[in-house]
């Protein structure tokens, strides 16, 4: 979860570039450079790289762990960066999770701190900045023992990432799993480093709860990287966004993999991993900077998608504009029950995801996405614009010969009363699946 209290800076220049990174499955992987996401959050964790991350397991006078259960910084160190777990497989720690999700984009590893707060745990929930006054102790507590440029793997200035995991004990309306930016208070001087976004993880450093403990913290560094919750706010029941086999996703219930937005938004696709349909062009493998590849007379376009749980692959159906991912559109990807979704499901197939991420600054001039939960224009009823839906929500994925078109539910453009009422005037077949369940082929075919 995201506090409120988050103001996003705007970096409005993307450019698709090329930043060749050693990858776990014996490639060269080029993502896009610089993601896209950095049109909405900046300061942000790297997306991709070797990044390092900081986790401070914290106790009070007043509150500590389970002695007989807390995991040394040690263990905890080997769940989070280790490349040898197999226990909680497809989540077994944050450096093979994050290297099967990004396809060896990022590379994630850090090292495991220990520190005893001065104060009770009650005293930190009556100050007036937040998490900050904990923070900040913390972080010059271990100014002696810590090179925080180590943590800096960009050289812009900023700590990559940081958690503090708090035990339980305090007032559980304060201490919750959150990722929250720094804005209040003046940092301590950190070796000439800063400090934007942090995660406080309230999951406890246990060996029979790590698997709470990696999904959560593998959920907000999500946040750190600048995505948002895609969950609806203020719902304890049925909060999910995209639920059913085929909804699940790890900023949305902090499971399985992330979903082909989020992968795009965090520049994990190659540029030509991303196809474009485009209404009227004959060209059937079409990318972003083919926009101008257009004919007058509609056709079939047929393309091909492979299995996105291994390898980058994933094609956008835009409402109007080809030009951003900033707008709205359907994003469709094929997956199957292996990498980040493996054994969660019995067999995969086609999703298609109902995307608006439309932009808007606010007084500040600073981006924020419409759709949002924190959107002033956000209905609160969860009812109206989100930012990720899912087509046939509920019912799992589309297979070999289905046939989507106007009756498919969710299949349709928002109104001007942020009602999916619009008929998006296409038909999409799933064609084939190859044996070896690597790829699928699906065919767009305007209505008229």
């Amino acid at each position: 979860m995201i506090q409120k209290k988050n103001v996003l800076n705007t970096v409005p220049v993307i450019c698709l570039g090329a930043l060749l990174l050693g990858s776990a499955y014996g490639q060269l992987h080029t993502p896009m450079t610089p993601p896209p996401i950095t049109a909405l959050a900046s300061d942000i964790l790297p997306t991709t790289g070797n990044v390092r991350a900081l986790d401070v397991v914290v106790d009070f006078a007043d509150a500590k762990y389970d002695t007989d259960r807390r995991l040394s910084d040690e263990e905890i160190s080997s769940y989070l960066f280790g490349t040898d777990n197999t226990e909680f497989y497809p989540c077994e720690s944050l450096t093979s999770y994050f290297d099967r999700a990004s396809y060896g984009s990022l590379h994630m590893t850090g090292n495991v701190f220990h520190y005893t707060a001065k104060g009770t745990i009650a005293s930190y929930e009556k100050t007036n900045d937040g998490y900050e006054t904990l923070v900040r102790e913390v972080l010059s507590g271990l100014n002696d023992t810590i090179d925080y440029t180590d943590y800096d793997s960009d050289g812009d200035g900023y700590i990559d990432a940081l958690c503090l995991s708090v035990p339980s004990g305090g007032n559980a309306d304060f201490w919750y799993g959150c990722t929250a930016s720094w804005w209040a208070s003046t940092l301590p001087d950190l070796d000439g480093e800063k400090l934007n976004y942090y995660v406080i993880s309230d999951e406890q450093p246990y060996a029979d709860t790590m698997d709470y403990y990696l999904g959560t913290l593998a959920h907000e560094y999500g946040h750190c990287m600048g995505l948002p919750d895609y969950y609806k706010y203020g719902l304890k029941e049925n909060f999910e966004a995209t639920t059913g086999d085929a909804g699940i996703e790890r900023m949305d219930e902090a499971a399985g993999d992330f979903c082909p937005l989020s992968k795009l938004l965090l520049g994990w696709y190659l540029p030509a991993e991303v196809q474009i349909y485009h209404p009227g062009s004959k060209k059937t493998d079409i990318t972003l900077a083919d926009s101008s590849m257009q004919t007058d007379t509609p056709a079939a376009q047929t393309f091909t998608l492979t299995d996105d749980t291994q390898e980058g692959s994933c094609l956008i159906i835009p409402r109007t504009d080809a030009s951003s991912y900033f707008s709205e559109y359907m994003i469709l990807d094929y997956i199957t029950p292996n990498g980040n979704y493996d054994g969660m499901f019995s067999s995969g197939g086609l999703r298609i995801y109902h995307v608006d991420a439309t932009l808007a600054n606010d007084e500040y001039y600073a981006p924020y996405l419409t759709a949002d939960n924190y959107s002033p224009v956000y209905d609160s009823t969860n009812n109206g614009r989100r930012i990720l839906r899912l087509v046939n929500d509920g019912n799992g994925f589309y297979r070999n010969g289905d046939v989507i078109d106007g009756t498919a539910t969710g299949l349709g453009w928002y109104d001007n009363n942020g009602q999916v009422t619009i008929d998006t005037g296409y038909t999409i077949t799933v064609d084939s699946v190859s044996a070896d369940q690597k790829k699928c082929t699906v065919t767009i075919l305007p209505d008229n």
